[in-house]
C-alpha cells in the first residue's frame, strides 16, 4: 500500500515520515531512502555525512484542490576519495530547484489542452516557470525518426502550412504513412526547409517516396528541389475543394449580374450527387435550367469525384483527359483556366492512385494546432507556440513517466 502511494505521488526515492494539513496545502515530511550519495566530482559513493543543509519545502504535485509540499532537509557529504564537501542530489528534484520533477510534468500535462493562464490556476505555477519547463521538455524544429529507423518501409511525407498570425505562415511536416507529426518549422521559406532536410538521416531520406501537398506551386517546387527522389502527390481534398471554389466563384459572378433580391444558394451546389434528396435534385435542375453555366461547373466537380472513385490509374487518367479536353474547348474563360490548372497538376493528381496517399493526417494536425492557438487566444512568441503545439502530440507515457513506469 505504501509503495503504491509513493508511486502515485512520485515519491519512490523518499521515505514518508508524516503528513500535515495546513489550509490549502498538504505537507509531506520526507527523508531520502538512500544513506549514501554520489560525489559530483569523482562520481564515487560516499557515506560520511558532513552536516545538514537548511530545511526546505519543495513544491510537489497538486492533489485535488490542495498543493502538496515536500518538507525535507538535505544532507552535506564529505567525499572520502577527493575530499570535496557537497550537497546530496535527490532523484526527482534538480539541484537548487524548489519544485519536483513530477510537479513539472503535471504542469506540462495541463498545458497540453489548456492555456498558460488555466494551467496556472490549476497548478499554482506561474507563466514564466511553466514556459521554462516547456522549453526543457520540448525541442522544436528537430526531426524524430526513432520509430522509422526500426523498419524498412517506404515513407510518405505530408507538407502543409498554417497561419501563425495573418499571412505569417509556419510549415508542418508529417509522416502520413505512419500517422506521426515529424516537425513544425518556424516559417515557410525554402531556406528553413533546406536546413531541416539536411538533418534527415540518409537511410531515411532515401526511403521517402512520396510527398503529399496542396495545389501550391511553392510547395511543389520545394519538393522537386529537396526531395527529387519522391513523387509529388496532389492531395485529393484540395483538388475537390478547388472544384467547389470554382463553382462558388461562378455562382457569385452570376449573383452579381442578377442584382439584389435574387440569391443563388451556395450549399446546394456543394452537395454530392449521391447525397441529394429528391427535393434538392428538383431545385438543382431548376437552377441549372436558368443558369446553364452552373451545370457545367457542377458536372466538372462530379467528374473529378468519379475519377477518384476509380481503382485503376489508367481509367482515372482517361476520365481526367476527357475533362481537361472539354474544358479546353469551352468558351468560358474561367473554365479554361481551371482546365489549365488540372493540366499542370496532371501527374501529381494521378500519382494519388499509386498508393492512394492523402494529406488527411496533416490536415488533422493543422486542425489541432488551430485549437491550441484558439485555446490560448493566440500567441505572441512563435517558439512558445511551436513548443506548446508539439507538446500536444507527446504520448502520455513520455509526458508523465512517474505514473507509467
Amino acid at each position: 500500500m505504501e509503495y503504491s502511494l509513493k508511486r502515485l505521488l512520485g515519491l519512490q526515492a523518499f521515505k514518508i515520515n508524516g503528513i500535515e494539513t495546513t489550509g490549502p496545502e498538504l505537507i509531506f515530511a520526507v527523508t531520502p531512502r538512500r544513506r549514501t550519495a554520489d560525489c559530483p566530482r569523482c562520481h564515487r559513493r560516499c557515506s560520511q555525512v558532513h552536516g545538514y543543509f537548511k530545511h526546505q519545502r519543495i513544491k510537489h504535485i497538486r492533489i485535488g484542490s490542495r498543493l502538496s509540499l515536500l518538507s525535507l532537509t538535505k544532507r552535506r557529504f564529505d567525499c572520502d576519495h577527493c575530499g570535496r564537501v557537497f550537497t546530496e542530489r535527490i532523484g526527482g528534484i534538480k539541484y537548487r530547484h524548489r519544485i519536483s520533477q513530477p510537479a513539472k510534468e503535471q504542469v506540462l500535462s495541463h498545458l497540453v489542452d489548456r492555456s498558460f493562464r488555466a494551467a496556472t490556476k490549476q497548478t499554482g505555477i506561474g507563466y514564466h516557470s511553466s514556459r521554462r519547463y516547456l522549453t526543457e521538455k520540448v525541442t522544436p524544429f528537430i526531426w524524430d525518426w526513432s520509430e522509422e529507423l526500426t523498419n524498412n518501409e517506404d515513407i510518405s511525407l505530408g507538407m502543409d502550412e498554417i497561419s501563425f498570425s495573418g499571412h505569417d505562415m509556419i510549415r508542418v511536416l508529417t509522416n502520413v504513412s505512419g500517422k506521426k507529426l515529424k516537425t513544425i518549422l518556424p516559417d515557410d521559406t525554402r531556406l528553413t526547409l533546406w536546413r531541416a532536410v539536411k538533418w534527415i538521416p540518409p537511410n531515411i531520406y532515401s526511403r521517402i517516396k512520396e510527398v503529399a501537398i496542396d495545389l501550391s506551386r511553392e510547395n511543389r517546387l520545394c519538393v522537386k528541389k529537396y526531395f527529387p527522389q519522391a513523387k509529388v502527390v496532389a492531395d485529393r481534398f484540395h483538388v475537390l475543394q478547388y472544384a467547389k471554389w470554382q463553382i462558388n466563384e461562378e455562382r457569385t459572378a452570376l449573383a452579381a449580374q442578377i442584382g439584389r433580391g435574387y440569391k443563388l444558394p451556395k450549399g446546394l451546389f456543394e452537395i454530392n450527387r449521391e447525397d441529394l434528396t429528391n427535393l434538392e435534385y428538383l431545385k438543382l435542375k431548376a437552377w441549372f435550367s436558368s443558369f446553364p453555366s452552373l451545370r457545367v461547373y457542377w458536372q466538372a466537380k462530379e467528374t473529378l469525384r468519379d475519377m477518384y472513385r476509380q481503382r485503376n490509374k489508367a481509367k482515372a487518367a482517361k476520365i481526367l483527359d476527357g475533362l481537361i479536353a472539354r474544358m479546353a474547348e469551352s468558351h468560358d474563360r474561367d473554365l479554361k483556366k481551371w482546365g489549365r490548372t488540372l493540366a499542370r497538376w496532371y501527374e501529381p493528381i494521378l500519382n494519388f492512385f499509386d498508393k492512394r496517399t492523402t494529406n488527411g493526417f496533416t490536415e488533422g494536425v493543422n486542425t489541432k494546432l488551430k485549437l491550441v492557438k484558439r485555446i490560448s487566444y493566440g500567441f505572441r512568441n512563435r517558439e512558445v507556440f511551436i513548443r506548446k503545439a508539439m507538446l500536444a502530440f507527446i504520448p502520455f507515457a513520455v509526458l508523465l513517466p512517474h505514473l507509467t513506469a
